[in-house]
């Protein structure tokens, strides 16, 4: 473009130098027929200097378009990296004559290092500081994304694909908690161990479309930060399917292994269904499982849950997941019934019914306030969650 203009400027320049010249080369005058001979001698001279240069600047945009580089279209060296996190700060005030201690948790504070190892392999590593020391690593895997991201492997430690609500992200978790079936709580001074799986080791593949989610995965089968403790491996498959709107999606899960009780192992079989509907201003969370769970003194205990959450967004939902709905709020409010049985005979069980308000003070700062209520114990949480 440099070369264009300077060439342009310097026919100009010869035209207005040319015609200026021929005008002043003669200080005396010249025959009328003499002049008008030098003039057009000299036009015709300028003529043949503006088709020289012309042949020039051609020969120059040839060169140009044969020596520049093509600009890349990845836009990127790899590998990349990039360091976040979030931190969750909670009050909880217990009430109630079976009430647990009051004051602040530190619920989450985590810290994360995600990246590409090439344009279609992810990578995430990231550690839990409210942990002790020898459980901190929570996601280490490696993800590989074919066919434009409808084929997936991950390779590491990550969620096993079981229950919606576990596998949904803390900072999406509306209620700042999850459910007794998804996160162990302690109730009345007992303790419910959650059904889902959460991290392990393994290997999963995902096929995704526009409607359809299916996900296979092998694990070690002993909990996070652990090596397998048998030959036998845990398997899980999970299945979702959309409708054609996305509006209602429905779906259920299976796991499959083989878990250690003692000095015996004993064969567990988990199942899940889970339902969701997502409006223009309302969402509709259902959710089962039932199976066995491991307990902290190494046997197998069975149990049961279910989950209803109904969650309101007045200025729309846009803000929640991907829906490409008019209005994004900032604000909503949201109830939950839920209710888990456990050992033999699932008489020990717990009900509990929670409403909530919640508001994104920023878009990276998120603030709840829920009441918890059961027979004989009520729970109000205070939550703040800041991602940066």
């Amino acid at each position: 473009m440099h070369r264009e203009v300077s060439t342009v400027a310097v026919i100009l320049s010869l035209l207005m130098a040319g015609a200026g010249g021929a005008l002043a080369q003669s200080p005396a005058p010249v025959p009328e027929a003499s002049g008008a001979k030098s003039i057009e001698a000299r036009i015709a001279d300028l003529e043949a200097q503006i088709v020289a240069l012309k042949a020039e600047v051609a020969q120059f945009k040839e060169g140009d378009s044969k020596t520049t580089p093509t600009p890349s279209t990845t836009g990127k060296d790899y590998p990349t990296g990039d360091v976040g996190g979030y931190v969750q700060m909670d009050w909880e005030q217990h009430f109630g004559p079976g009430a647990g201690i009051s004051g602040l948790v530190p619920r989450r504070v985590r810290l994360e290092y995600v990246g590409k190892i090439a344009s279609d392999v992810d990578y995430k590593v990231s550690v839990e500081g409210a942990s002790a020391a020898a459980d901190l690593v929570r996601d280490a895997y490696v993800k590989y994304k074919g066919s434009g991201g409808k084929h997936t492997w991950t390779v590491g430690q990550f969620k096993m694909p079981q229950g919606y609500a576990d596998l949904l992200p803390d900072t999406n978790q509306l209620l700042g908690t999850r459910p007794i079936m998804m996160e162990a709580a302690t109730w009345n001074g007992t303790r419910f161990t959650a059904i889902a799986p959460s991290r392990q080791l393994g290997v999963q593949y995902a096929y995704t479309d526009s409607h359809n989610l299916a996900q296979a995965a092998i694990f070690g089968g002993n909990g996070r930060n652990t090596m397998d403790e048998n030959s036998a491996k845990d398997v899980a498959v999970r299945y979702i399917h959309s409708s054609k709107d996305k509006r209602h999606e429905l779906g259920g899960s299976v796991r499959v292994g083989q878990e250690f009780a003692g000095a015996a192992a004993a064969n567990l079989t988990n199942i899940g269904l889970e339902y969701r509907y997502h409006g223009k201003k309302w969402q509709v969370l259902a959710e089962g499982l039932t199976g066995s769970v491991r307990t902290a003194n190494n046997t197998l205990r069975p149990q049961a849950g279910v989950c209803l959450d109904l969650v309101y967004w007045p200025n729309g939902t846009k803000r929640y997941a991907w829906w490409p709905e008019a209005g994004a709020g900032d604000e909503y409010w949201m109830a939950r019934l839920e209710r888990v049985w456990r050992d033999q005979t699932f008489t020990n069980s717990v009900t509990v019914a929670w409403l909530g308000y919640g508001r994104y003070v920023r878009d990276n700062w998120r603030f709840t306030i829920a009441l918890g209520v059961q027979r004989q114990e009520q729970k109000l949480i205070l939550s703040n969650t800041v991602r940066f």
